[in-house]
């Protein structure tokens, strides 16, 4: 009977120990979410981003009276882009590859 009452303080004294572990993970786990920003890594791979930016264009644009980013006379009198039938944005994008063996 002693045996069995030692066994089972042994697995108490482990349930905690696991608990403290797991919550400790939990707030790790959290901290690290906001910290490196995890969301909006997410949104940007998933596309989310690309099309929340071009609706934040597209509305400055409409807001703008129809003038581009460059302001009024930024293009020639009855373009598409006067009409506001059409808007660009424009991406710079560096990619490097190496492709070293040692």
């Amino acid at each position: 009977m002693d045996q069995i009452s030692r066994s089972l303080e042994l697995y108490r004294a482990g349930f905690w120990i696991c608990a403290a572990a797991s919550a400790a993970a939990l707030a790790l786990a959290v901290f690290f979410f906001f910290r490196f920003r995890i969301l909006s890594v997410f949104r940007m791979m998933s596309g989310q981003a690309r099309a929340q930016a071009v609706r934040r264009t597209e509305e400055r644009y409409r807001r703008n009276g129809g003038e581009g980013p460059r302001g009024a006379g930024g293009s020639a009198a009855g373009s598409a882009e006067d009409r506001g039938e059409t808007f660009r944005i424009t991406e710079h994008v560096v990619i490097l590859h190496f492709d070293e063996r040692i």
